[in-house]
């Protein structure tokens, strides 16, 4: 049993980029996200501010945990978005919402980690290959699309 499932909190998740910031609630009892919600970058000082307004809007409890999904490069813990004069980091999240679990990942990084769960309906190959079987012990696996910017990432297992 992980700390979080220990403390029946939800986990807040989000993305965000240099238009908009979306955020959802996942439960460690579901498998599921509730109170899926879009706001609007311009709306909100600083990203702190976005997710105390999230949370308000949701009508939620403090999370236990937050992970985000930023438009940027994640460095030592931070990132300032591309295209968004907005600066996050992990520390001023963990004392703003008094939570010990903070992740930021790259927006593509957070798609890439998504990738295995897809089946193969949702899936292309690009080029001449045929697109991997998920199901194999190894596979190499690229996500490329717009956004702020062009964003790519890829897995190997």
């Amino acid at each position: 049993m992980t700390d979080l499932e220990k403390t029946n909190k939800c986990l807040l998740v989000g993305d965000i980029g240099g238009t908009n910031a979306r955020f959802a609630l996942a439960s460690p009892q579901s498998t599921t996200y509730q109170d899926e919600q879009v706001l609007q970058c311009a709306d909100y000082e600083t990203p702190e501010l976005a997710i105390a307004g999230y949370l308000k809007l949701a009508e939620a409890e403090q999370p236990g945990a937050i992970c985000l999904a930023a438009a940027g490069p994640i460095l030592h813990g931070s990132v300032n978005l591309t295209n968004n004069n907005c600066h996050i980091r992990e520390s001023s999240l963990r004392d703003t919402f008094h939570v010990d679990h903070v992740r930021l990942l790259n927006d593509f990084e957070a798609l890439a980690y998504s990738l295995p769960v897809l089946d193969a309906a949702h899936c292309s190959a690009i080029g001449l290959l045929p697109a991997n079987d998920l199901a194999v012990p190894d596979f190499t696996l690229g996500v490329v699309g717009p956004g702020t910017g062009l964003g790519a990432a890829g897995l190997v297992k």
